[in-house]
């Protein structure tokens, strides 16, 4: 296995190994059921967050960052969305 790794890392198969890298820790091989986490929604509860209901892009942050940056967020038209047409 070790020959196969360093081949494809491209690392000569004589090279020295570093002997100051310990090696990783075990993982827990029990598998946790996650059954009982309901997902969380895409968009937010609106009945909560009535302004999010217009579904306008927006940036949310704290005031200590609304303090320290700017962003400005432009509307475009349809008209002017970029076409990806590759396909």
């Amino acid at each position: 296995m070790d020959r196969v790794l360093r081949r494809s890392l491209g690392v000569s198969e004589t090279a020295p190994t570093d002997a100051t890298v310990k090696p990783a820790p075990p993982v827990d091989p029990v598998v946790l059921d996650e059954s009982h986490y309901e997902p969380k929604p895409a968009f937010p509860n609106f009945d909560e967050f009535p302004e999010y209901a217009d579904l306008k892009p927006r940036v949310i942050m704290s005031d200590e960052m609304k303090e320290k940056i700017q962003i400005d967020i432009e509307e475009m038209d349809d008209d002017e969305l970029p076409v990806h047409d590759e396909l």
